[in-house]
């Protein structure tokens, strides 16, 4: 996994958050300036946009792609505005709540094949059968949780029945994350160890 410095990942933080301002703010979002800041961004990478309630850190929306399937570049702008807009747990952020909400930037390591029987530990766990996917990130994870609550939860996110987490056609992955995120609304960032 390629390794950020904290000035990489504020460039990432802030070329979200300024995604999610001009798409909710413009009558036609145009992704050229925020292209340009993240021009340099070529990794292949997962990653993803989580926004957050400033102060209390609960969850507003995330959205990302948790394999390097393309660039950084060319989907940190996406998963942003995906973020704000398409989390079917959350209605759509409004412009008005701008003031009100932190970003937050996690980058993927490569999936690894999660063998039978593991402990999950402080990483990441992913779930693919078919098209179907779901993840958690570390700080997601209930502390104490066993490895089967934690597999069967995760195929609820897929959209698959907690069971299916038994089947041998579906496959669990557990990755690390790099997370940035910022301290206040529009505030400086943070690398954060989850």
């Amino acid at each position: 996994m390629t390794t950020y410095s904290l000035d990489e990942g504020t460039v990432l933080v802030k070329a979200a958050r300024h995604a999610i301002e001009l798409y909710l703010k413009s009558a036609r979002f145009d992704r050229k300036i925020i292209d340009k800041m993240v021009s340099r961004f070529t990794g292949h990478n997962g990653i993803s946009v989580s926004i957050m309630h400033y102060p209390l850190g609960e969850p507003r929306g995330s959205a990302g792609f948790v394999k390097g399937v393309k660039p950084i570049n060319l989907v940190l702008i996406d998963a942003a505005i995906a973020a704000a807009s398409e989390d079917a747990r959350f209605v759509p952020v409004s412009h008005h709540e701008l003031e009100h909400i932190i970003i937050e930037v996690n980058v993927f390591s490569e999936p690894v094949k999660l063998k039978k029987n593991a402990k999950i530990g402080k990483k990441g766990v992913m779930v693919e059968y078919g098209f179907r996917r779901g993840f958690m990130l570390p700080g997601e994870i209930k502390k104490g949780a066993k490895t089967e609550e934690i597999l069967e939860e995760l195929c609820k996110r897929a959209g698959l029945q907690p069971h299916d987490s038994h089947r041998s056609d579906v496959v669990f992955h557990t990755l690390t994350a790099q997370t940035f995120r910022e301290t206040s609304p529009s505030g400086s960032v943070e690398e954060v160890s989850k």
